[in-house]
């Protein structure tokens, strides 16, 4: 490697292969690549994800005292809300796209929080029309690792103790 930056650096390439690789970075960072296996939602359909997990050792404090039991459940819902919706969409399809922004604006009017989430395009704020919009972006897949999620539009809501996942169908 060193032999190869030296030789870049003796006939002048090393700037432009610099500038190669800060290019990709940062084409890496506005667009990343799609989460795989996400196909559009041609079904309407909900189900549900039940956050509860069962704990796998003790857990104590720092004094050693006892605070939850090997074996017991724990569900996280139990002991915080979760006040979000999340919208997840494939940000290169408008009819998606559309559907994302009116289920924000009809949330806003009532006070509460939802956020966009996208599978493909670029996330970050853009400005439509006269309202600006924030995308997040699901990186790797993470969460629809978690939830299950393998067709968009896709909401997610609580609902109880449990977290609700409804695949929507763009019309």
């Amino acid at each position: 490697i060193y032999t190869t930056l030296q030789s870049y650096e003796s006939n002048g390439k090393l700037e432009k292969h610099q500038q190669n690789i800060a290019k990709k970075i940062k084409q890496s960072i506005v667009n990343p690549a799609p989460v795989r296996g996400i196909s559009k939602v041609v079904t309407h359909k909900v189900r549900y994800y039940d956050p509860t997990i069962t704990l796998v050792e003790d857990i104590k404090d720092s004094n050693g005292n006892l605070i939850a039991a090997m074996g017991t459940k724990v569900n996280p819902l139990d002991h915080a809300d979760f006040n979000e919706e999340w919208i997840f969409v494939d940000g290169n399809d408008k009819e998606q796209l559309y559907l994302a922004h009116n289920f924000v604006a009809e949330k806003e009017e009532k006070t509460k929080i939802a956020k966009i989430v996208l599978v493909a395009g670029s996330p970050g704020s853009k400005k439509e029309g006269h309202k600006e919009h924030f995308y997040y972006f699901d990186q790797f897949g993470k969460y629809c690792q978690k939830f299950g999620i393998n067709q968009v539009p896709a909401i997610l809501r609580q609902k109880n103790r449990l977290i609700e996942i409804e695949e929507v169908v763009v019309k």
